[in-house]
């Protein structure tokens, strides 16, 4: 880069005794530390602090007592506030988005004519609630003082809680309470995390920009010494360019380093600053490290994000390592609360000791629409081990807006066997109830060779409105190869990033015969005036349902049925014993096997037939030869029965048979 470039700088906010260096961004003093107590600018200009819950008993620089509150029943007593008057009664934050700290100026009285009151401290036992110092720790008759109360919400829900304010008369509660909702720009608090000693935290940050400009971040603080924080690319510094966020679009900002050296809690705060806005981002970051060995999450918490009610139902992978010596096995895995908007597609596992990565234990899948149904906003996902014990807990969130976005699944669905040359349009119609931004559309590498997208128009759609907004056609690489491919394309709006399913596929129809059997239906021979049947199926391999619309036969005295539509293996379907479960349908799903029956009335003259089974689907019309003898005669099978007695479990027992034909041989079929 040249001398002229704009360079970004991530600097380090280092909270260290007062008297030391301190590292601030341009210079500013932002942050100091003060006689052991833990100290953090929140909020630019307003120190504050969060001191522990256990009040100790000490003086004052004047020399007054301060009284503590004592213990009545195991319970600590605190007085009523006939002394103090705060103003307001009750601090209600209100509502506010994760990641924005608010504060609120609070004024105590002295309601006594004749006493001085000595302000000594405030503590409290909520991490999102942080109170500062007082303004004046001396109260005279009649007189007042303040403090600012600063609430940092660490997840979506209401939250109250007491300060506990201590003085010369004794100590108060004061009740505050508040409630956060998601961020708009999908930054969430980092809390509660747990990762084993030795092990590395090394998460990337991203950040939405929900303005219709762009948007720069120009600095990042970190206020814990132990985390560092380095550029997405792992770099120190860059151009300004990397901290540029177009309209609408997620970008990682900043990757943090932790290094798990010492068994202890570990937290933080990160702040971001944008260049010409007085909004700053703050947020919470809460570690524990632990020696004890067991399972750990590959991700803190699983995010499904933001989505619409009418999205298609949306997977994660549960991944998880084990830091332990032996084997721990995973029995179950358990939402709380209950919800039928998230399932768990599970079997029983061993994860292995010393993993160098992670192990998949477990398909989480989140049904949009019974989530916006069922409000639900989050919970938890419990592995357990063996008799119920939970080994490890993982939270999960989400956020669902009602509607989403409607189009035509079959425009970007290319059969190979019809014409691809005339470019199709994709139209989309917002369903949401508030107007929706579509920014950019993108193929997966893997489509990129064999798709184009042309004419592509970013638009903002209000409810109920439709819009053509771009041309999808196929390459000629794609035509020439007879192309089987399942991937997608991805819109990307100002709500979420909608996948949309781009299928390549032949349409054809797997044929499955009988054991012994190639490409023809082989009925063998059938006695004159008897009748013979025989199983087979097709399956549908492609990704999309295929309609069964007619199936006949052109074998004389024979006819063909449906018996239905099952999930099972090619094989398995051909005997009318495994026939359990059948569904009569004619709509084969992707995986699925539609069973038929050929059915052979023999005549009484003997003869030699051959025919053909027709299957007509969508996009072919299948062909089955079938050939066969008709001969005067029959089968006797000596005994008629057969007792093979008691057997011993895993033991083999058997009893030969005699099969004779009558009166000339018979070819036997399998």
């Amino acid at each position: 880069m040249n001398g002229n470039a704009i360079w970004c700088h991530i600097f380090i906010l280092i909270l260290v005794e007062l008297g030391k260096t301190k590292l601030t961004a341009n210079g500013n003093s932002e942050g100091f530390m003060q006689a052991n107590n833990e100290v953090r600018y929140i909020v630019d200009g307003v120190p504050f602090t969060r001191a522990p819950s256990i009040h100790k008993d000490f003086h004052s620089s004047t020399g007054v007592r301060i009284q503590i509150p004592k213990l009545v029943d195991g319970r600590t007593a605190y007085k009523q506030s006939t002394q103090l008057r705060f103003d307001p009664d009750v601090l209600d934050f209100q509502q506010r988005h994760l990641g924005f700290p608010h504060h609120e100026r609070v004024t105590v009285h002295n309601m006594n004519n004749n006493k001085t009151i000595y302000m000594s401290s405030i503590s409290g036992s909520s991490t999102q609630f942080h109170s500062s110092f007082f303004e004046h720790k001396i109260i005279q008759p009649n007189g007042n003082t303040t403090f600012s109360v600063v609430f940092l919400g660490q997840e979506v829900g209401h939250m109250q809680s007491h300060l506990f304010i201590h003085t010369s008369e004794g100590s108060f509660k004061y009740k505050v309470k508040g409630s956060s909702v998601f961020s708009p720009y999908r930054l969430r608090p980092m809390v509660g995390i747990h990762i084993p000693l030795n092990s590395t935290f090394s998460p990337l940050l991203s950040i939405y920009n929900p303005h219709s400009t762009a948007i720069q971040f120009i600095e990042v603080y970190s206020s814990g010494v132990d985390f560092h924080l380095k550029l997405p690319n792992s770099e120190t510094d860059g151009p300004l360019s990397i901290w540029e966020i177009p309209p609408y679009h997620s970008k990682p900002i900043v990757r943090i380093h932790f290094l798990a050296s010492s068994h202890r809690n570990h937290s933080a705060y990160i702040r971001f600053r944008q260049r010409d806005s007085d909004e700053v981002l703050v947020m919470p970051l809460q570690l524990e490290v632990s020696s004890q060995p067991g399972l750990y999450a590959e991700e803190d918490m699983v995010d499904f994000g933001l989505g619409g009610s009418l999205d298609p139902p949306t997977q994660y992978s549960l991944r998880v390592f084990n830091s332990g010596r032996k084997n721990i096995k995973i029995e179950n895995i358990v939402i709380v609360p209950a919800s039928k908007a998230v399932t768990v597609k599970f079997e029983p596992v061993k994860v292995p000791p010393y993993l160098t990565t992670s192990l998949e234990v477990a398909l989480i899948t989140l049904d949009w629409q019974s989530a916006f149904e069922t409000k639900l906003l989050g919970g938890k996902i419990l592995i357990k081990g063996k008799q119920g014990s939970t080994k490890l807990m993982v939270p999960f969130m989400v956020q669902v807006l009602e509607g989403g976005l409607n189009y035509n699944t079959s425009i970007t669905q290319f059969c190979s066997e019809m014409s691809w040359d005339v470019p199709r349009p994709f139209v989309v119609t917002n369903m949401f109830t508030l107007p929706i931004a579509i920014i950019n559309v993108m193929l997966h590498p893997d489509a990129e060779p064999y798709f184009l997208v042309e004419n592509l128009t970013a638009i903002v759609l209000a409810p109920q409105q439709s819009a053509m907004l771009f041309l999808i056609s196929t390459r000629r690489t794609a035509q020439q190869s007879q192309l089987k491919l399942e991937t997608n394309l991805w819109l990307h709006t100002n709500i979420s990033k909608v996948v949309v399913p781009l299928l390549s596929y032949n349409g054809r129809l797997t044929l499955n015969l009988p054991h012994g059997m190639n490409s023809t239906l082989e009925l063998g021979t059938v006695a004159s005036g008897g009748k013979k049947e025989i199983y087979f199926s097709v399956t549908n391999n492609n990704p999309i349902s295929l309609e069964l619309k007619k199936w006949e036969t052109n074998l004389k005295w024979a006819s063909v049925q449906l018996l239905g539509v099952m999930e099972a293996n090619q094989s398995g379907v051909l005997y009318e014993h495994s026939l359990f479960g059948i569904v009569n349908m004619t709509l084969l799903h992707p995986g699925h096997s539609a069973v038929f029956k050929l059915l052979f009335l023999a005549p009484i003259k003997e003869i030699l037939m051959a025919g053909e089974v027709f299957i007509h689907s969508k996009f072919e019309k299948m062909v089955i030869s079938t050939r066969l003898a008709v001969a005067h005669g029959g089968l006797e099978i000596l005994p008629e029965s057969i007792d093979l007695g008691n057997c011993f479990p895993v033991s083999s027992a058997w009893h030969g048979a005699d099969l004779n034909s009558l009166p000339k041989l018979i070819l036997l079929s399998h």
